[in-house]
């Protein structure tokens, strides 16, 4: 690798968007020059950091990522992406079902007791057993980027805008490669659960999870994709997955 070249698309700004224009793959310790290089540039915007990504990925999960990130295209020409409306959501928001390293403590609340009653429900028929009074700890959402739209227009546009709000989550210090959505049904007919789940979102419950796995073993066609919508997040194990989907 010409490390001319490497420093060349530094200082003409290396980011995300312009990975594509580096003639070759490059092996770790040259991506290490990049990022030194790219730090003693100042460089804003979607610059993919080593610093801040190690502590949430595995050294040999980096190398990969890396090289995902400059391959070549042999025609020079950028990738397109999906339009896609995000933000930083900054810690507050009640976090129930959430892993461990999206949450923190927030506050612990009295719960009076509840008597035993009868439920009426057809789904739920039967006897709602009694509820000694208790405190219950009250969890919180660290920061993290919230998909709030996606516009895909096909041939793997969709999923290139997800990656990028995933590396840019994973750019960001505060964040460390949290992302949130919510897979809502916009026409009616059809769910986006589906589509998040191939690139390694999950939801908070795990029936869900357990449906769309199925799914996916029996082929995971659009067309019979489970009509599911909720909140869905990027687990830390799954942000490999995702980055080379």
């Amino acid at each position: 690798m010409n490390i001319n070249k490497l420093r060349q698309v530094v200082n003409n700004g290396w980011t995300i968007k312009n990975r594509k224009d580096i003639s070759q793959a490059v092996d770790s310790k040259e991506f290490k020059e990049i990022c030194t290089l790219a730090n003693r540039a100042r460089l804003g915007g979607d610059k993919f950091l080593y610093s801040c990504a190690k502590d949430v990925i595995a050294e040999n999960s980096l190398i990969k990522i890396k090289e995902s990130l400059l391959k070549l295209l042999n025609d020079h020409t950028p990738l397109k992406s999906a339009a896609i409306r995000y933000h930083c959501e900054p810690k507050g928001i009640l976090a129930f079902g959430y892993p461990e390293y999206y949450t923190t403590f927030f506050s612990r609340v009295f719960i009076d007791e509840k008597p035993e009653i009868a439920v009426k429900f057809k789904s739920k028929k039967g006897i709602q057993k009694a509820q000694p009074a208790h405190y219950e700890d009250i969890y919180v959402l660290l920061p993290h980027y919230r998909i709030d739209e996606l516009w895909s227009r096909g041939k793997g546009t969709g999923k290139e805008a997800v990656k990028n709000v995933v590396l840019s989550s994973l750019m960001n210090p505060k964040t460390k490669g949290r992302v949130t959505l919510d897979a809502c049904c916009i026409d009616g007919k059809t769910s986006p659960a589906g589509f998040y789940y191939k690139l390694g979102f999950r939801m908070p419950d795990p029936y869900s999870n357990e449906e769309l796995e199925q799914w996916v073993k029996n082929g995971g066609n659009r067309e019979n994709a489970p009509f599911l919508a909720g909140i869905m997040y990027l687990p830390k194990e799954n942000i490999l997955s995702c980055l080379t989907y």
